[in-house]
């Protein structure tokens, strides 16, 4: 919490800005007072003192190369990958997963990759022996991690690198060509022979193994009338149409791949990579069953069973370690032990309860036919919640909602088919009104169970949920990626809550000092926005006038 709020305070003074030294901070219930001007920082309150910042670089690298080796070493702190997509499922699509507490757990944090390599030239003895490099060591260590990803996501990917370039400069690709025509035929194969023939030998060659947390959602975008906006690749649309009924959401399915290792080989770069994907591919395809008891329509059964099983081994194994340490760790082993245990056990029943009712929110919600009802489910499940209460205030939100936008949508529904049909559209409008009446409140029923279960498993697990960073950047009309901006992410999230059609930041300005009102300009229109709230669950920013 600490190094959240004084990232923050960085970022902001990195951007410009003045943002105030003194932050009160909130920890176990007993508000602190830190002074970030400082250095070291002080702290203020409760006790007057010097606190010590540790962190470690986001990227490590050293390299050493002298006449008889080579040297590499490479970290990689901390990597997080966020969803900058605004009807993203997923905030987080790559983040590390903190290990549990236990006794014998390290406390110095641990790089989330670390690759080490020693290489060797032998002496020159042979023409095949000069280019032949011995690797003495080389292994690469990965942490947990969590891998979370919608067809959004996938297909903004996809999209994104089959965007052919622009081939207006014609000569530079025909002198290309030429270049590559006169070229020996000879000369191009010896190449492709050594490079593929060129074997090295690998003295202690070892990639660690892999666990990871894999979710995956069906959400996509749609148009005005439902449709889903196609993909590219014909592959991912037969996918999305055939399977999309059958095939339902997956969260946190845990795939373990072990270890690779080569030692004393003679091996070609192309051998020693071939080898490595049917390791993994066979890694993966024996694993298949888990992502059939992974499913949330079953209610992710493995993953109950597995956490009963790690709860198990700790409630032993945790006082044991305890008690060869000394008696005090004895006691402390057997708190974290019967803690594990339970947090296991009580998380892993109550997040069965939760995947089955959510399951059963979506299929209901998708029968609703209500585009706008889907999206704004989707932005309601995005942030999980972490405990009881959370949970319930969600919970109670989701069914008011259902039940209102099944009223409503009794006369909006035939309302929106007129103007996007005419007579026909009224049939079709009047269909989903009388359809959203009975599946909205249904599924706000059966999203009030899923949030408050989901609170009581995050109460019980205590499990470290992982936030965007921060928020979107802001790529202005011109299209010219310019540096972070966090007053300007502001802005652009306030528009984003917004809901207006075609249209792109350009500045803002916070109006009385505050942040419940927003004067915006768009590329096409200016705008005041107030925000509404009765209390802090239910913030809604509104559109007070707009001026095209």
């Amino acid at each position: 919490r600490i190094e959240t709020v004084y990232s923050t305070y960085c970022l902001e003074r990195n951007a410009g800005h003045k943002p105030h030294p003194v932050v009160r901070v909130e920890l176990g219930g007993v508000e602190h007072m830190f002074d970030f001007s400082c250095d070291p920082i002080r702290l203020l309150k409760p006790d007057e003192r010097e606190i010590k910042r540790t962190y470690l670089d986001g990227v490590y690298l050293n390299y050493r190369s002298g006449s008889n080796a080579t040297h590499l070493h490479f970290k990689i702190n901390r990597l997080q990958i966020d969803d900058p997509l605004p009807s993203c499922l997923f905030p987080v699509v790559l983040s590390p997963v903190s290990p549990p507490r236990s006794m014998v757990a390290d406390r110095e944090p641990v790089a989330f990759l670390e690759l080490s390599v020693i290489m060797q030239q032998p002496p020159p003895a042979s023409k095949q022996a000069s280019n032949m490099i011995v690797f003495k060591y080389a292994k690469m260590l990965v942490q947990e991690f969590a891998l979370k990803a919608d067809m959004t996501f996938l297909g903004a990917i996809q999209q994104f690198f089959s965007q052919q370039g622009d081939r207006t400069d014609v000569w530079k690709y025909l002198e290309t060509d030429l270049a590559l025509a006169e070229t020996k035929l000879a000369q191009t194969e010896a190449v492709k022979i050594a490079r593929e023939t060129q074997r090295h030998y690998y003295e202690d060659f070892n990639l660690g193994p892999i666990k990871m947390l894999v979710s995956f959602s069906l959400a996509h975008d749609a148009d005005s009338e439902g449709n889903v906006i196609p993909f590219e690749s014909s592959f991912l649309n037969l996918l999305l149409q055939s399977v999309g009924v059958v095939l339902s959401d997956q969260h946190d399915t845990i795939i373990k791949l072990q270890y690779f290792e080569r030692s004393n080989r003679f091996m070609t770069v192309r051998q020693m990579r071939e080898a490595a994907v049917r390791h993994y591919t066979s890694q993966v395809l024996k694993q298949f069953y888990v992502l059939i008891l992974n499913l949330d329509v079953v209610g992710n059964p493995y993953k109950l069973a597995n956490g009963i099983k790690e709860g198990a081994v700790d409630l032993f194994y945790e006082p044991y370690l305890g008690a060869i340490l000394g008696p005090s760790e004895f006691v402390e082993g057997i708190g974290l032990g019967m803690r594990s245990a339970a947090s296991h056990t009580i998380g892993g029943v109550f997040g069965v309860a939760s995947s089955i009712t959510a399951s059963a929110g979506s299929a209901l919600t998708f029968l609703s036919f209500d585009e706008e009802h889907k999206q704004k489910r989707r932005n309601e499940m995005k942030d999980k919640p972490t405990g009881v209460g959370q949970g319930l205030s969600k919970g109670i939100r989701s069914f008011g909602s259902g039940v209102f936008g099944g009223v409503t949508g009794l006369v909006t529904q035939p309302v929106q088919g007129v103007k996007r049909d005419g007579a026909k559209g009224l049939f079709t409008g009047v269909g989903r009104g009388a359809a959203g009446l009975v599946t909205k409140p249904l599924g706000g029923v059966a999203d009030l169970a899923s949030n408050t279960f989901e609170g009581i498993k995050g109460s019980a697990a205590n499990e470290t949920v992982a936030r965007p960073t921060r928020l979107p950047r802001v790529v202005l009309a011109d299209r010219v990626v310019r540096n972070y901006r966090t007053y300007e992410a502001e802005g652009n999230a306030v528009l984003l809550k917004l809901k207006l059609d075609n249209v792109l930041y350009s500045a803002h300005c916070f109006l009385d000092g505050g942040s419940k009102r927003c004067f915006l300009v768009t590329h096409r229109c200016l705008v005041m926005a107030e925000k509404e709230s009765l209390v802090s669950a239910f913030e809604k920013w509104e559109v007070k006038w707009k001026h095209n």
